[in-house]
């Protein structure tokens, strides 16, 4: 019974179908996930023996390897191949109670055919009509409420196959990444560019003077970052063989040269001098020299009248720079 039509069509003398549903279909749906899941097994075997490097040799498969290595790749199609098959098992479950539950409705819509027909005939004949109508009637009643069961079976159990097949979905399924997990792995991958930019932007704190921390602390800040940076990526194997490959092989593509740049640059952050930490000085110019004045002006101050006291030559001083005045027009 393949379980098309309406519910009319399937049990016209009961009033409705008490166990709806296509077997076919469910049939060929498990079929199909039958197939898909030894697909799926057939490609985790393929890569284990690609990763084991029985069955291929040389750069590429070197490259594939250490792609794969640690990876979730073979432990996805795994957990993924057992996931389907397990809700291939449900749907095969499932279509052999739906045909059962047929099999019982359809015996139902007999059953009820042959109480209507003889509630039919026993309203027909006038003697002992009333008793054989109440006996008819209620042979129908209870094949009706027969039938009222077997849809609450059939309801219950429906509920229970796909209770099983979430929960297969659940335990084995791949899990789809949230932006947490995203955020997180493409911090892990980044984390030495993110080390460089933050000392990077500590260097240009510290020497431009736009904070109150002193510039000794920002500059020993940012070092420790350039090291934490340079230690993660001489730590890398990638970042290591794609070095070593560009000097011995010279395989100077992109990667060599980003990675390249990225530990010198963080080798260099680690240097007092060379990667912000050194002094830098204004330059001797007319400007320079009332900034100076300025700033030498402001550090006299002390506690009480002390702290008030300005010389007439560090204000006008100050006044001339902030205004622009006389001397930009010297420099």
């Amino acid at each position: 019974m393949t379980g098309r039509g309406t519910a009319t069509d399937r049990c016209p003398h009961l009033g409705f179908d008490p166990a709806p549903g296509d077997a076919d279909l469910v049939r060929e749906m498990q079929r199909k996930l039958s197939d898909c899941a030894r697909e799926m097994e057939r490609a985790r075997a393929k890569v284990t023996k690609l990763m084991a490097g029985s069955y291929w040799e040389g750069d590429a498969a070197v490259a594939f390897r250490e792609r794969l290595e640690g990876g979730p790749l073979p432990l996805t199609l795994e957990n993924g191949a057992r996931s389907v098959a397990e809700a291939a098992g449900q749907l095969d479950l499932w279509a052999a109670e739906l045909e059962e539950f047929q099999r019982r409705a359809r015996r139902l819509d007999g059953e009820a055919k042959d109480a209507r027909e003889a509630l039919r005939r026993s309203r027909e004949h006038a003697e002992g009509a009333d008793r054989k109508v109440t006996a008819a009637q209620g042979e129908l009643d209870d094949v009706l409420r027969r039938a009222r069961a077997l849809a609450g079976e059939h309801e219950e159990t429906a509920r229970k196959r796909a209770r099983h097949i979430g929960d297969a979905a659940y335990r084995s399924a791949p899990k789809e990444p949230d932006a947490w997990d995203r955020f997180t792995d493409w911090v892990g991958d980044n984390l030495p560019d993110i080390l460089s930019a933050c000392a990077a932007v500590l260097g240009v704190i510290a020497l431009l003077g736009l904070t109150a921390i002193a510039p000794w602390m920002l500059f020993l800040a940012a070092g420790l970052l350039s090291a934490t940076a340079f230690t993660l990526r001489v730590g890398d194997p990638e970042v290591l063989a794609s070095l070593e490959d560009g000097f011995t092989k010279g395989e100077l593509d992109i990667d060599f040269w980003g990675n390249l740049l990225g530990t010198a640059g963080d080798f260099l952050g680690t240097l007092p001098g060379l990667g912000g930490g050194g002094e830098r000085r204004l330059p001797r110019t007319p400007l320079s020299r009332r900034v100076r004045g300025v700033a030498v002006t402001r550090g006299r101050g002390r506690p009480g009248a002390d702290a008030r006291a300005e010389t007439r030559e560090g204000r006008q001083q100050r006044r001339d720079v902030l205004q622009g005045g006389r001397g930009l027009d010297q420099i």
